[in-house]
């Protein structure tokens, strides 16, 4: 008898968290269709047990919103976390990466050869990771305002970002275990994320000082091979 309770609590217990996925999951689909319609975005239905994805044009930028089944970092099962993405414009100085500490992994994975300390005055809840193929045009990049941008996107609670470019383009992407299933809530984290990305974006005029400051290490590098040369035309001639 006392075995019998235990599986049907067991079995109301998996039908109660069932049943309430299940209902988060349609109040999820609706709701995204309804941000959809309103920013004519386009909605792209996955099939009846699974989340759409949401994409197109946020004013001048695309944006992606999407659910995607992740492994726990324990490695003991999986959670689905809701994904905001925004694609930024090409022109970026340098390639490189700014994350959350959770994307480790995935930034070392990357090999880019220079870190960067980000500035310890920043109110981080969590210092982020910065990597760059030229540190020097990465520090350029990094305005006052992109550093308070970066900020803000750091310490949503909750939630990881990555932010990665290289010189054609760029991603800024937020991994968060909330559904988004209260439109409201929704639209307001959709706007903050594409505030922060408009910030981060490379502006017109900035491109010139970026070719300029590309070109003078160029110019650099150029003349660094000059002077090995002659040093190796010295070294012939003492021979």
């Amino acid at each position: 008898m006392v075995w019998l309770l235990i599986w049907l609590a067991l079995a109301v217990s998996i039908l109660l968290v069932t049943f309430w996925t299940y209902a988060i999951l349609i109040k999820q689909k609706s709701v995204w269709a309804a941000f959809a319609e309103r920013y004519n975005l386009k909605l792209r239905k996955q099939g009846l047990l699974s989340s759409p994805i949401v994409e197109g044009k946020f004013k001048e930028l695309d944006l992606q919103v999407f659910s995607e089944r992740q492994t726990m970092q324990d490695g003991r099962g999986h959670q689905y976390r809701s994904i905001i993405q925004f694609v930024l414009p090409p022109n970026m100085p340098t390639d490189g990466v700014i994350a959350s500490r959770y994307f480790t992994p995935f930034v070392g994975d990357l090999n880019l050869p220079k870190k960067w300390k980000l500035p310890k005055e920043m109110k981080w809840d969590e210092e982020p990771i910065a990597r760059a193929g030229v540190a020097a045009r990465l520090k350029t990049f990094l305005t006052d305002d992109r550093l308070r941008a970066l900020e803000v996107v750091a310490n949503i609670k909750k939630s990881n970002f990555v932010f990665i470019f290289d010189e054609t383009e760029g991603y800024l992407r937020v991994e968060s275990p909330d559904p988004l299933d209260d439109g409201a809530r929704m639209d307001k984290i959709v706007h903050k994320l594409y505030s922060i990305a408009h910030i981060l974006a490379v502006k017109d005029e900035e491109i010139e000082g970026f070719n300029e400051l590309a070109g003078r290490e160029e110019a650099i590098d150029a003349f660094d091979a000059m002077d090995s040369d002659d040093d190796d035309e010295d070294e012939d001639d003492d021979i």
